[in-house]
């Protein structure tokens, strides 16, 4: 079965399953809401005749012939009420009254019930009992639809409790409506399904459609196709392509060498070339000695440059290989970013740098060296992007949890298509009023020191206002004790 098939299925039974309990719970609570708000108005009309009978009392007695001629002329009374699909013609409650004992006085339905004793049922024993009084029964056993709702008031005189008068409700008309509203329910319900089963459809498509163009790219990678990862998004589908891609090129082991090669070559050509080119001129004769001492300088200048991409490549190829610092120390904080600061203002005495730094000692446990490198990574780094007169602030923050270290520049700041590449390896991009760049290893190998103190470092830059790079070390590892 193919995939596609197995999601709308799935989609499918979860719905119709959801619907069908759905539509039972809500037909079910129809029912009994309906004979709620019927026992609510009932409880309204019963009061009503009770208080119709207190006010007619004659010598503390009900006054039954009045509820005689009550009724007597209501069954006389032609009507006609639609009421929304069903139309009523005739009041089909009625009522009776029994005494203080339970003995029936009056009864508009049956007056073959006058005087027997109905103080055995709830709707009178309990309002006798001055409990609210209530019953349904059924007047046919296996007939649903023939039950009969009884709600019972109490008739008093000055506190004195004189007999009870009980309205009585046949639900089949109701039962009319609940009818209705269940057909309603059920419409509605099919509706729904007929909806969600499109829906369901359209989802299963979509959800699929990325793991069909992932099965077709995996093919072709067996079948040795040269093909790119389809264009399905960043979600976890993507991700996998991207991850198939990264262990394809990961099992060859050609992209990552060549990649590397390429750009160590590139980073090493520059200098090299300057060398060669010194030397060449170097062996001209009758060179001026000021032209001698230039290209001499150029030579250490470009020498020195080639030494630093091999110790820089040499110390991110040890800490990729390493997974904790074995030699931790104490590290005041405070006192090495300002050590940091310091070295950086003496060779940049026009840079403007704000720090802000709390007034207890902060302290970190690791490698000293390491975070001074990190740390000094980013400040050169903001040196080299901001203008000779621009600010950068460094600003360091304790909390219970977590160290951080926030450094900001008002300078160029990064290009957006830049963001994802300034950790990577060899990625570099030109500094401003200059075509040179740096080796691009700066920033990688701050991200893996900043990573070994278990910390994380994240970066946020716009071209119009400038770069901050946060970097947070979580204090329940890397604070000493």
């Amino acid at each position: 079965m193919k995939i596609k098939t197995k999601v709308f299925l799935g989609y499918f039974i979860a719905a119709a399953t959801a619907l069908y309990f759905l539509m039972q719970w809500v037909q079910n609570d129809v029912r009994a809401r309906y004979l709620e708000a019927v026992e609510e108005n009932m409880v309204d009309m019963a009061n009503t005749l009770a208080a119709l009978a207190e006010s007619n009392l004659k010598n503390n007695q009900i006054n039954i012939g009045e509820f005689k001629d009550i009724y007597s002329n209501l069954k006389k009374r032609h009507f006609k009420a639609t009421i929304y699909n069903i139309t009523k013609q005739t009041v089909d409650s009625h009522a009776y009254i029994t005494d203080k004992n339970g003995i029936v006085l009056f009864d508009s339905a049956h007056p073959d019930n006058e005087g027997k004793d109905f103080s055995q049922w709830n709707d009178v024993a309990r309002t006798l009992s001055n409990n609210y009084g209530a019953r349904a029964t059924r007047t046919d056993i296996d007939d649903p639809a023939s039950l009969v709702l009884y709600v019972a008031a109490p008739i008093r005189k000055n506190g004195e409790l004189l007999g009870v008068i009980t309205l009585c409700k046949p639900i089949r008309t109701l039962v009319r409506f609940i009818d209705l509203a269940e057909n309603r329910i059920k419409i509605n319900a099919i509706s729904a399904l007929i909806l969600l089963t499109i829906l369901g459809l359209i989802t299963s498509i979509w959800i699929t459609s990325p793991v069909i163009k992932l099965k077709k790219y995996v093919e072709d990678i067996r079948d040795g196709k040269k093909t790119t990862p389809p264009k399905i998004g960043k979600g976890e589908i993507g991700t996998l392509a991207r991850s198939f891609e990264e262990m394809c090129e990961a099992l060859e082991g050609k992209k990552y060498v060549e990649e590397y090669v390429r750009n160590l070559t590139h980073e090493l050509k520059s200098p090299l070339s300057g060398i060669q080119g010194a030397l060449e001129l170097l062996k001209e004769k009758d060179v001026p000695k000021k032209q001698q001492e230039k290209f001499l300088s150029n030579m250490h200048h470009e020498s020195t440059r080639m030494r630093q991409i091999v110790d820089r490549m040499l110390l991110l190829s040890q800490l990729e290989n390493i997974n904790t610092i074995n030699i931790k120390t104490k590290i005041d904080m405070s006192g090495l970013i300002n050590e940091i600061i310091n070295s950086l203002q003496s060779t940049n005495p026009k840079r403007k740098f704000t720090v802000t730094l709390p007034n207890d000692p902060v302290m970190l446990s690791g490698d000293k060296l390491l975070i001074y490198e990190g740390i000094d990574n980013i400040l050169k780094n903001a040196v080299e992007f901001t203008a000779p007169d621009g600010e950068i602030k460094v600003h360091l923050k304790d909390s219970n949890q977590s160290i951080t270290v926030t450094i900001t520049d008002n300078g160029a700041g990064i290009p957006e298509y830049a963001k994802e590449k300034v950790f990577k390896k060899f990625f570099s991009l030109p500094r401003p009023g200059k075509e040179e760049k740096s080796s691009g290893l700066g920033l990688s190998i701050t991200k893996e020191i900043v990573e070994l103190h278990n910390g994380k470092i994240t970066l946020d830059s716009c071209e119009t206002r400038g770069t901050t790079v946060e970097m947070i070390f979580t204090l329940s590892k890397t604070l000493c004790s």
